[in-house]
């Protein structure tokens, strides 16, 4: 993820922001920096609704340049934000992010009760990896949540709306993989990254998940765009 940081911090500089998102199967999308950047106004519809469940003290995991934590500071919540690219911390503090640290997200280095609020924006619920990383991960949040804590996430169903995505979809459920998870690096400027897992999820595989490591999701709110891209709101159960 350093490539990813290091655009970013490019972008901040005054270039472009331009990288290539690549899957393993040889699939690569162009993309750019420039929407991690984005002000309120320019979030995704479904963002903006489930943002506003954010409450107390909130830790944004995979901060990035910190758009979600900016926001959130202007409205006078107490952040911590995360991030495993030391880039992505640096641009975050350079645009103002009061506490962004180094740490990643499957590692926590946080004592019991600190969080009322969790926010995995981006699709960044699935960067822990498989069903099981994943509900490691879900559990960890409960050992740091405070009672009655949230997790305010977004994803995406996987492989509905194009067809080659499908593809990949349903070589996963062949050999037996979850169907959302998916191989990823960044390459910018020429240089690839190092490979990492993703998993994309549907609301109802969400649901489970939640579930399992003692969450409840209480709303989940679609993007509105025809994408199959959603939020969704969990809350920590007894």
């Amino acid at each position: 993820m350093r490539l990813y940081g290091k655009a970013m911090l490019d972008y901040l500089g005054g270039e472009s922001g331009r990288i290539i998102i690549e899957r393993d199967d040889g699939n690569g999308d162009p993309d750019t920096v420039k929407t991690l950047f984005a002000s309120f106004t320019r979030w995704r519809e479904d963002e903006r609704t489930a943002i506003r469940a954010a409450k107390g003290r909130v830790l944004d995991i995979g901060c990035g340049p910190g758009r979600v934590s900016l926001y959130l500071q202007r409205r006078g919540l107490d952040v911590t934000t995360i991030d495993v690219s030391p880039e992505a911390v640096g641009c975050a503090r350079r645009r103002g992010v009061d506490k962004a640290f180094l740490m990643d997200a499957r590692h926590l280095a946080f004592p019991p009760r600190s969080f009322d609020t969790f926010v995995l924006f981006g699709n960044n619920f699935g960067i822990a990896g498989d069903f099981t990383a994943t509900r490691r991960l879900l559990r960890n949040l409960a050992a740091i949540a405070k009672p009655g804590a949230r997790i305010i996430a977004s994803t995406r169903t996987p492989g509905s709306w194009i067809e080659r995505h499908a593809e990949y979809v349903m070589k996963n459920v062949r050999e037996g993989r979850p169907p959302g998870l998916i191989r990823l690096r960044m390459i910018y400027k020429g240089r690839g990254g190092t490979w990492f897992p993703l998993l994309l999820l549907g609301p109802d595989d969400a649901m489970r998940l939640c579930f399992s490591a003692r969450w409840g999701v209480i709303r989940v709110v679609p993007s509105g765009d025809g994408i199959a891209d959603f939020s969704f709101i969990a809350e920590r159960r007894r």
